[in-house]
Parts: C-alpha cells; sequence; structure tokens
C-alpha cells in the first residue's frame, strides 16, 4: 500500500504544471511532466495538455 502523500504530491507537480503553461514557462512545465510521469506512469495522460 502506497503512503497517500504520493497522491497529493503528484497532483502538485500536475497542477504546477499547467500553471508553468498558462505563464508560458515551457521548459519547467517540462520539467515537472518529467517528475509526474516518473513518479507515476498514469501522468502520461497529460502530455497532450
Amino acid at each position: 500500500m502506497r503512503p497517500v502523500w504520493v497522491d497529493s504530491f503528484f497532483t502538485m507537480l500536475i497542477v504546477s504544471m499547467i500553471v508553468l503553461l498558462v505563464e508560458a514557462r515551457v521548459g519547467w512545465s517540462v520539467v515537472m511532466f518529467t517528475i509526474a510521469v516518473l513518479m507515476k506512469p498514469q501522468g502520461i495522460i497529460y502530455g497532450p495538455v
């Protein structure tokens, strides 16, 4: 069983990725996306965003 904080940390990474995209900071957005995907492969569904 995984700790609960893993899902909340994953959500924080995805939300920060979207915020950085809105602010046109693509480099940092890619970093957040990469960390999220490495942490949970399900994060790849946010790739088209």
